[in-house]
């Protein structure tokens, strides 16, 4: 077959219709070879009609076209497409067009029907390409015209038959920018194509045949792609490039492999699965899980002749904890037999969000590198509410903290099935296994509510080290890893969208899973950040901010309790000058001095596993000492409590600190009875801007309602009133 002028026929679709009728299609990157189906990084995407009918409705055209445009498509011998079309139209007819669609260059080019469709959600925003042949710059250059979008991204895998040159395309007055993702970060070659267009109103996920090369844009080839349109929530999980030495190689086939072997899927507590090219299998045997060095037997199996088998995994071990990365082993005798187990959760994770499921189990299995914290910043600056949800259905992630009734994550485990592409018609929706990415953010905080912060940041961090000469490596490895950890404005950006999301909420009981889990967030995070330091008061003096007022009761002390106080002693640890201020926010957080009763209760622990996080390797006498000296410290409001008893004759006037001259001779003035007694007026002030006098409603100006928490005194600026105002309020 030729394509005329000068084109190839590129498209690689098939279609499947089973015999009760049953219809899908695929459309891929991957022709129809051993590297096609066998060791390249291919995509395809698989279509089904209750998700799908409209992109039907385009194979059917498509299909169509080849038969009637015999002036462009020469081809000895045209197969008959009749049985296909009339399967694809009937399919069109399935309820629920989706948000997909197939896109074809029998009429149009392809750039242009991009454009069209971009222009339609507001415009691209950001165009990131992913390709193996690029037309040196001037395909990625062309389509970045079309969609007018000056945010260009190229991915740099480690394989590929062709790298984009960066300093060339540069030169020629194009820039645009590398980037990689762990979905094409593998050692096989590259072969995959994929277009994510960021647009003001959605994401445009295009997938297919096509190249970023001018005939596979312009229309000159053949080509057909699928078109899927997402929230903004959806991520790749996109990190700048540590490196451009992407290396452009041929294909190589696979080592063959040959033995017996397990294949086999966690659903849930369930391993199933099934020995394959063992004679005898019929028996009992002793299971492990092993990741890494670690191993973590399951008990025995009982396996059956045709080599299935089923089994429930403890409730101590874990599985998911370890990413994706587990191994079933079986042992009988002197016979082990090994295979991966596939972790349905996780993978329903992937589908469901992208990559960034990949970026979050290896967090959740402690294996991740700062590429992988950068990546669940930047998907939390954009859903903050993934943190905020998963917190409250955790509420607190932790044993020990106060869990709520009907508020735990409960999924069905048939959720995580194997599932065939017939069976993806009931549960199969825009590329998601509803849940699994939930399921997997909850384990994430009960991970980091019971776990100390990774002690090293090393995993994966130093792709190029090799590169470095044996005189530099130490220093420029340093320097590297510091470079390479996320920026503390990411980290800004997402701490700040949780909080805004958290702040929301009314102060009180709604607010407290998601304070646990910021809390718990800020310690696992923050220390792996740029600045940390800095990030992590920054952090904490926010939380403080948002948690006031959300304490749940008199009387008794939670665990929210103790971690406020954790981190006002840890600030004064820092910095005893804050000991003063610190101990006001106390006494604000209980709402009263703190006595005996609350001194004992809230004193730091340095074996709790809370304080331990706080301030990694500190002994009890350092918090002893911070404590105590932020205890032994007069606030504020003892000093104006102490007042307002002088005032009313118990002992000598006691001012504190930061009245005026005027006010203390008011105040002097009605104590000799020289003034009104309303002249000065005592009672609590509600914080916050409508702060007004409490004689004469007049609003107080910003550097008076400051007053009123810093010194607790101010005066009225109303001439009428200028009653000097004593707040008695935390």
């Amino acid at each position: 077959m030729s394509v005329k002028p000068a084109g190839v026929f590129h498209p690689k679709i098939s279609v499947l219709v089973a015999e009760n009728g049953a219809v899908r299609a695929t459309i891929g990157s991957g022709n129809l070879t051993f590297g096609g189906w066998g060791y390249n990084t291919e995509v395809l995407d698989v279509l089904a009609p209750e998700r799908d009918s409209a992109c039907f409705g385009d194979i059917a055209q498509f299909f169509e076209a080849l038969g009637d445009h015999r002036d462009r498509i020469s081809v000895e011998r045209m197969p008959d497409l009749s049985p296909f079309i009339a399967a694809c139209r009937q399919s069109s007819r399935a309820g629920g067009a989706g948000n997909s669609r197939v896109l074809h260059t029998m009429s149009e080019p392809l750039d242009k029907q991009l454009a069209d469709m971009a222009a339609d959600v507001g415009g691209a925003v950001s165009l990131t390409v992913v390709s193996p042949f690029f037309s040196l710059h001037h395909g990625v250059k062309q389509l970045a015209q079309k969609l007018s979008c000056d945010e260009v991204f190229v991915a740099v895998p480690p394989r590929a038959p062709e790298i984009f040159d960066f300093a060339a395309s540069a030169a020629a007055g194009f820039r645009a920018w590398p980037v990689a993702a762990d979905l094409f970060n593998d050692t096989r070659s590259l072969h995959a194509k994929l277009f994510e267009i960021n647009c003001r109103r959605g994401t445009f996920v295009v997938t297919g045949s096509a190249n970023a090369t001018t005939p596979a844009l312009s229309g000159r080839n053949v080509e057909a792609v699928v078109v899927r349109r997402f929230d903004k929530s959806y991520s790749f999980g996109w990190r700048p490039s540590g490196s451009h030495s992407g290396k452009a190689t041929g294909e190589r086939a696979p080592d063959e492999l040959r033995g017996p072997c397990i294949v086999a899927h966690l659903n849930s507590s369930r391993i199933s699965g099934r020995i394959l090219g063992l004679a005898d299998t019929k028996g009992a045997w002793s299971g492990l899980l092993s990741s890494g060095a670690r191993r973590d037997p399951i008990g025995g199996i009982t396996v059956d002749e045709e080599g299935r088998f089923n089994a429930l995994v403890p409730s101590e071990v874990d599985p998911i904890a370890r990413a994706s990365s587990v191994q079933l082993i079986l042992e009988r005798k002197d016979t082990e037999l090994r295979g991966w187990l596939v972790i349905e959760e996780m993978l329903g994770a992937v589908r469901e969000k992208g990559p960034i499921a990949r970026s979050l189990g290896r967090i959740l299995s402690g294996t991740s590198a700062s590429a992988d914290i950068a990546a669940i910043l930047q998907y939390l600056a954009r859903t903050p509410e993934a943190a905020l949800d998963a917190a409250d259905r955790q509420c607190g992630a932790r044993a020990d903290r106060t869990m709520s009734p009907g508020l735990t994550s409960n999924i069905d485990a048939s959720t995580f099935d194997p599932i065939s592409a017939f069976d993806m018609n009931s549960r199969w929706r825009g590329g998601a296994l509803q849940g699994s990415f939930d399921s997997l953010f909850d384990a994430l905080l009960r991970r980091f509510a019971s776990s100390l912060p990774d002690a090293e940041d090393d995993a994966l961090d130093d792709e190029d080290e090799e590169e470095l000469t044996a005189s530099t490596r130490p220093s420029s490895r340093d320097t590297k890893k510091r470079a390479k950890r996320p920026a503390i404005s990411l980290a800004r950006k997402a701490f700040a969208a949780m909080f805004a999301l958290l702040e929301q909420r009314p102060r009180g009981p709604d607010r407290v899973s998601g304070l646990y889990a910021l809390f718990d967030m800020i310690l696992q995070i923050a220390p792996r950040c740029d600045n940390a330091d800095e990030l992590t008061r920054e952090c904490f003096a926010k939380w403080l901010a948002v948690a006031r007022g959300c304490r749940r009761g008199q009387g008794q002390f939670s665990p929210l309790d103790r971690s406020v106080a954790a981190v006002l002693t840890k600030i004064v640890m820092e910095d005893p000058n804050q000991a003063t201020i610190a101990h006001a926010q106390l006494q604000e957080w209980v709402g009263s001095e703190v006595d005996e009763v609350t001194k004992q209760s809230l004193t730091p622990n340095a074996e709790r596993i809370d304080e331990r996080r706080v301030a990694p390797g500190v002994g009890q006498t350092s918090w002893d000492a911070a404590w105590n000296g932020m205890l032994a410290t007069t606030t504020p409001w003892a000093a104006v409590k102490a007042l307002e008893k002088s005032m009313g004759g118990d002992g000598p006037l006691l001012f504190p600190n930061g009245l005026t001259v005027d006010e203390i001779n008011e105040i002097r003035a009605v104590v000799n009875k020289d003034a009104k007694k309303d002249s000065v007026l005592i009672g609590p002030i509600v914080r916050g801007r409508n702060a007004a006098c409490p004689r004469c409603n007049y609003l107080l100006p910003a550097v008076q309602r400051a007053r009123l928490w810093e010194c607790h005194v101010a005066t009225c600026d109303n001439p009428r009133c200028h009653r000097v105002i004593i707040n008695t309020s935390h």
